[in-house]
């Protein structure tokens, strides 16, 4: 999963012209925990291309206007 993200990190940075709403991916069915995947996003929440879902920006301690 983390290399995934980091894969998606990456091209999100290559592409400041595009914007991503990212899901709760691996939460609920997936059976991982906000706590697990939230911190895989560090990278990504500095982006501003990248809208992450509330419980993520909870769990990274951040505040989005």
């Amino acid at each position: 999963m983390k290399a995934a993200v980091d894969r998606f990190t990456k091209y999100a940075m290559g592409h400041p012209e595009q914007h991503f709403l990212v899901t709760r991916i691996g939460c609920g069915l997936g059976g991982w925990r906000i706590s697990q995947i939230a911190p895989m996003f560090r990278d990504a929440s500095l982006l501003n291309n990248v809208w992450l879902p509330k419980e993520f920006w909870d769990e990274l301690n951040y505040c989005r206007p």
